[in-house]
């Protein structure tokens, strides 16, 4: 096959003759037509020519004499000339034998045309006539207007047109042969540098084949020389690799073989030549040359209990009957021991399928038979222990079917062993744990988690259902198909005891989680093991803390929350029943009663221990002011009734002037007004706790006029205070009773008079507030009085508490705490701010009507 370089020379001499010869082509057909053009014009001009010389002659002249005698160019071989009479025949011509004849036997049909078309119109025409041109030239007459003949020449152009083409196609076939020529030297160049090239890849292929694996073209470009000295690289790149991985995986070979500690041996079957490796050899005892190449060297050792099933196999695997020969079998060593040997092979077949090499491998398996053996002895004995064992020894395959168990299966629940088997083990499973059970199967059998473990009940022969535990794991590395083995522990009466102690301590825990009382519970080893949550409520700590930790360590933790000033006592030291306080400075103050009781066996040693704890705070404190009540209602009312009792005893005593009768008179009702005063404000509390907002008659209506009101019944003394107010014009509705809300004012409004001694502004103005999307309206009273301290704050909502202890500043203690109880029937507030030695603020803040719910 010609080199596809080869073809660019034959193209391009292909290309440079169809180029030329498209252009001489067209060249000669403009010359062609010149060549008519001229001829044209040349045959015109003699028309005229002969037309003039023809024109005046004599009428009756023989014309035809006078034509051949004056114009007939004799040498002119490629014209003929005609004279035609107005009838049609030649009266004149070149050629003797064309006289007389007509015109119609002469000329074809275009000269024909020519003819009578001149014969009525005169002038001149020029025609094509086959291989020439036809001129026809109406020959005028001396004494009339129509023609008198007409002349007609007849051209031949062949012999021209011929010598034309002869010279455009002699320049055709020069320039052919020119390009030619040109073709062929490029060929050989390029011929050259293709051999050179081929020559290149050549070489490397010699040195490639001769075994140099570095041998390369190392050639660029995109030609086909290129492209096959690239193929070549690669080829020679992927032998080379080739060849790197063969050496290494020959070498692999070489060590799994070494490693496997396995002989072969290949057998060539129709002559018996078999070749054993040095290791076959060597595993039966042999040295190099002591065995025979034939196969009867192999068959010959066999055990002759075993040589009859090798031979069946051996032929089993010739005939096609298996894929691979594979056998276990005795061979005898050279001391005519014998050892357990693995025969492997796989037999060649010729194209028509009859076997002629066989290829195998002889693997020393006597250590494998001997641990099988053993094992083997082993299962006998792991029977005898898994019949005796009283636990239900189960093995379940990879989809969950029982696939062994053991005698305790039957004995446990009643069902037969036979029956059970090939079942799946969630068959067994009562309903309620069928999904736990399921998903411990199938965790043991990915074994991700070693051994699982879990408790299910198993359902028995006679209906019922037995508790049991169970533990197991798979069986191996094929965890998703190899099954898992396991053990099924009847726990049934452990599981009815504690259900039993259960059902016991939850209603023990019920019973403790309601209990107000805190209880903790100690183990033997006064380790905490149970708090309830009414202890972890009055000490404020995390059962975390304190469960699982020992008793020291939450006595250290009630130590921190105590008064330092009055210290815990330790809990070991203590007698059992006797009871002690605590008092708790956090997470809030409080005082815990609380006694322990130890729990001993026969042997007077601990075995449990309860601490017992009571909240008394509510109860000492309703004792300190029953107490304080007690005695301060008996003081504030024994300094009024002392001095109604001194005073009605001067009068009594005494004979007074009238003035002086008056003063003490007076005195005595300022005194009776005071006690009538508290009595009525002890009333009002009560009634207020005992009957609520019974006894309150609400309505809605404005703030301001009864804020007004209230301001302008109270008396404020204008030498040492002001009274300034700063209300909105329009405060919101409210529902409230007038007569009450004025009550708690005034209380608020005396307490501002009262505690601001030095005088000063008692300034009332409104505020607004939205709280939980509910807007308030508030009455703010500011005096600049003597302020309160944080403590004091924290009490003057107590009963009979005073801020002021001197007994200067009269009052009862009960005004705020009237002023609270009814802001909150109110469903208002009470807010107070105060700096000591500055003045105090309350606001009395009441929620605002809805207006809607006003109107409706």
């Amino acid at each position: 096959m010609i080199n596809r370089s080869a073809w660019f020379p034959i193209l391009f001499w292909v290309i440079a003759v169809a180029c030329a010869g498209y252009i001489l082509h067209w060249q000669y057909r403009s010359a062609r037509n010149l060549l008519g053009t001229q001829a044209s014009v040349a045959l015109e001009r003699e028309l005229h020519q002969l037309d003039n010389a023809l024109w005046g002659r004599p009428n009756g002249m023989d014309e035809a004499a006078r034509f051949r005698q004056l114009f007939l160019p004799m040498e002119d071989k490629s014209s003929h000339y005609f004279i035609v009479d107005r009838i049609g025949r030649v009266a004149a011509a070149d050629q003797a034998n064309a006289q007389a004849k007509a015109a119609a036997d002469l000329f074809d049909e275009t000269a024909l045309a020519a003819l009578k078309q001149l014969d009525g119109q005169g002038g001149t025409l020029i025609a094509a006539d086959g291989e020439g041109l036809l001129g026809l030239q109406a020959l005028r007459a001396v004494n009339t207007r129509q023609p008198g003949g007409i002349l007609v020449i007849q051209r031949n152009l062949s012999t021209e047109r011929a010598r034309l083409a002869y010279h455009y196609l002699s320049a055709l076939v020069s320039f052919a042969l020119l390009a030619l020529i040109a073709s062929t030297l490029l060929f050989l160049v390029m011929m050259r540098g293709v051999n050179r090239r081929l020559g290149q890849v050549t070489k490397a292929i010699s040195r490639f084949a001769q075994g140099d694996g570095s041998a390369r073209a190392d050639m660029v470009g995109h030609d086909p020389i290129a492209r096959l000295a690239g193929a070549f690289d690669n080829m020679a790149n992927r032998i080379g690799q080739e060849r790197s991985n063969l050496a290494e995986s020959e070498e692999r070979l070489k060590f799994a073989l070494h490693g496997s500690n396995a002989g072969i041996w290949d057998w060539r079957i129709d002559s018996g030549h078999t070749y054993y490796s040095p290791r076959w050899k060597s595993l039966l005892g042999y040295g190099e040359r002591e065995v025979l190449a034939h196969s009867e060297e192999w068959l010959k050792r066999v055990h002759p209990d075993d040589l009859p099933r090798v031979m069946a196999q051996l032929n089993a695997h010739m005939t096609g009957g298996s894929d691979f020969f594979e056998s276990e079998h005795r061979l005898r060593r050279k001391g005519d021991d014998y050892i357990w040997a693995l025969e492997r092979g796989v037999v060649l077949r010729d194209e028509r399928g009859k076997p002629y090499r066989m290829v195998g491998a002889l693997t020393d398996i006597t250590a494998r038979k001997e641990i099988e053996s053993a094992l083997l002895r082993s299962e006998e004995a792991y029977r005898s222990v898994v019949n005796a064992v009283t636990q239900v020894i189960f093995r379940c395959d990879g989809e969950g079917r029982l696939t062994f168990l053991n005698p305790a299966w039957s004995d446990l629940t009643g069902n037969p062993i036979d029956s059970s088997l090939a079942r799946p083990l969630t068959d067994f499973v009562a309903a309620e744990d069928r999904s736990q059970a399921t998903w411990l199967i199938e965790a043991a059998n990915r074994g991700e988690h070693g051994t699982v473990a879990g408790e299910l009940r198993l359902t028995t022969q006679d209906g019922g259902t037995r508790w049991f535990s169970l533990h197991a794991r798979s069986l191996g590395a094929d965890r998703a198909s190899s099954g898992i083995a396991g053990l099924l522990t009847d726990i049934d009466p452990l599981k009815k005891a504690q259900d039993a102690l259960t059902r016991s301590n939850k209603e023990r825990n019920t019973i403790l989680d309601l209990s107000p009382d805190g209880y903790v519970f100690i183990d033997r080893d006064r380790q905490v093991v149970y708090v309830n949550p009414a202890f972890l409520a009055m000490t404020g700590l995390a059962d975390v803390r304190i469960v699982g930790k020992p008793l020291d360590e939450l006595e250290g933790f009630l130590q921190a929350l105590s008064d330092p000033a009055k210290p815990l006592p330790h809990f070991v030291d203590t007698a059992d029943d006797v009871e002690y306080l605590v008092h708790l400075a956090n997470p809030a103050k409080s005082i815990l009663k609380w006694l322990i009781r130890h729990i001993r066996d026969e042997n007077g040693q601990l075995q449990a221990g309860v601490i017992f704890f009571r909240d008394v705070t509510a109860q000492m404190e309703i004792d300190r002011m029953k107490s304080e009540f007690l005695s301060t209602a008996a003081h504030e009312l024994r300094t009024p009734m002392a001095s109604i009792y001194g005073f009605a005893e001067l009068l009594l005593a005494r004979e007074f002037d009238a003035a002086t009768q008056r003063d003490l008179i007076q005195r005595i009702h300022r005194q009776t007004k005071n006690l009538t005063n508290l009595v009525n404000e002890l009333l009002d509390l009560a009634r207020i706790e005992a009957r609520g907002s019974k006894t309150f008659k609400f309505k809605d209506q404005a703030l301001a006029p009864a804020v007004m009101n209230t301001l302008g019944t109270f008396y404020v003394p204008h030498e040492t205070h002001s009274l300034e107010v700063e209300l909105e014009p329009d405060l919101a509705s409210v529902h409230i009773d007038t007569d009450k809300f004025q009550q708690a004012m005034v209380n608020v409004l005396g307490n501002a008079l009262k505690y601001s001694p030095s005088g000063g502004t008692i300034l009332v103005s409104s505020a607004h507030k939205v709280e939980n999307g509910r807007a308030f309206v508030g009455i703010s009273i500011q005096d600049q009085g003597i302020g309160m301290t944080d403590e004091q704050m924290a009490h003057m909502f107590d009963r009979f508490y005073r801020a002021d202890t001197s007994g200067a500043i009269p009052g009862t203690g009960l005004g705020m705490c009237l002023v609270k109880e009814i802001m909150a029937i109110f469903n208002g507030q009470v807010t107070v701010t105060s700096e000591f030695g500055h003045g105090t603020e309350v606001t009395l803040w009441l929620p605002v009507v809805d207006p809607t719910i006003s109107k409706g």
